[in-house]
């Protein structure tokens, strides 16, 4: 954000007279609460710029229940959750959906019609959203559907692609459960 000088607008004439200088200080103070301002209204238009304000408003909007050790990220996430879940759907709209929820690839989408099962997989990375994800399944899929959502856990394929050296290091269950790198 660039300082604002009102004064550079003055012809020079005027620039040198004591009540024009003080008058443009306090305009120039007066224009950065406007731009500051209208900066945090255009961040409360989008989900992802809520500031605390702004997330108070569409909590209370969708009345949605603040916890207070929830981050402003968590409300971010939550209150996206709640209002991308309208339904109808479909199964590219659902996936569509969870993904602007928790990123492209961090989850996978199967429905099988003839058993009327939706299965969703959310990687491990993004397992402390699972909640919020399972809650947005729920009110997206029709009560005729069964949900199976769970965890997109390693396999032996995801495993092979390490050394046994590096692979001794976890025990069984962290092989399963932990998102590894290295």
């Amino acid at each position: 954000m660039e300082k604002i000088n009102t004064l550079k607008n003055l012809p020079e004439l005027l620039q040198d007279i004591t009540e024009f200088v003080e008058l443009c200080k306090t305009y120039d103070v007066e224009f950065e609460l406007i731009e500051s301002e209208t900066e945090k209204l255009t961040n409360n238009f989008f989900f992802d710029t809520l500031d605390e304000q702004g997330c108070r408003r569409w909590e209370d909007m969708l009345n949605i229940s603040r916890r207070e050790t929830d981050t402003l990220d968590d409300r971010r996430f939550r209150i996206k959750s709640i209002y991308l879940g309208d339904t109808p759907y479909t199964e590219r709209t659902l996936l569509e959906k969870l993904e602007m929820l928790v990123g492209t690839g961090n989850v996978t989408v199967d429905i099988d019609v003839e058993n009327s099962k939706v299965t969703v997989r959310l990687s491990l990375s993004r397992k402390n959203k699972i909640a919020e994800v399972e809650k947005m399944i729920d009110r997206m899929v029709p009560l005729n559907m069964v949900i199976d959502s769970d965890l997109l856990y390693n396999t032996h394929e995801r495993l092979g692609l390490y050394t046994h050296a590096y692979l001794s290091k976890f025990t069984h269950q962290g092989l399963k459960e932990n998102v590894l790198g290295g």
